[in-house]
């Protein structure tokens, strides 16, 4: 039976990226990295088709030896017309599932800068104190009245967001 296997993140860059630097397993790196590195090459060598959702990691799992590789962008219901800018709203769209290492308080810059702008942010928290930490310095900024939080948000919904946001900002 032909297997293909998505791999979203791969181990060696969730254990050596900067969600755990400042937790217990990103003190274990140095005995983690080469274990990590090694199931992720038996990950890729073992399906018929690895399929990355993006190109972040292309260059790493290519060189890992994968006997086929695909890359598929996630998709969202695409809108048969193009909305004119005049219907586009003055707001900057980061769709996520947000957790640490996400640092969603890095985009409140953007909407600092630009006075016109409001900031939504749409997708499940995982991290419940990602979420407190974030609303306490959105409160601490005085942007309360500029930032949504829209929680999880279905196939239309995004396909609305999308279509109607001025910008759209991937973490």
């Amino acid at each position: 039976i032909p297997v293909a296997g998505l791999i979203w993140d791969p181990t060696f860059h969730v254990v050596n990226g900067p969600a755990y630097a400042d937790r217990a397993l990103g003190r274990l790196r140095f005995l983690l990295a080469p274990l990590t590195h090694r199931f992720d090459r038996w990950l890729v060598r073992t399906p018929d088709l690895v399929v990355l959702g993006g190109l972040a990691y292309r260059d790493y799992v290519a060189a890992l030896g994968p006997r086929r590789l695909l890359i598929q962008h996630p998709a969202v219901e695409v809108s048969a017309t193009v909305r004119p800018a005049s219907e586009r709203r003055s707001e900057i769209l980061a769709v996520t599932a947000w957790k640490h290492g996400k640092q969603p308080a890095r985009l409140l810059g953007l909407i600092e800068r630009h006075p016109g702008m409001r900031l939504v942010l749409a997708g499940a928290w995982l991290d419940e104190a990602l979420l407190r930490e974030f609303t306490a310095e959105v409160e601490r900024r005085g942007l309360t009245d500029r930032v949504e939080i829209t929680g999880p948000l279905s196939e239309s919904e995004l396909a609305e967001r999308y279509a109607t946001a001025r910008f759209v900002v991937q973490t």
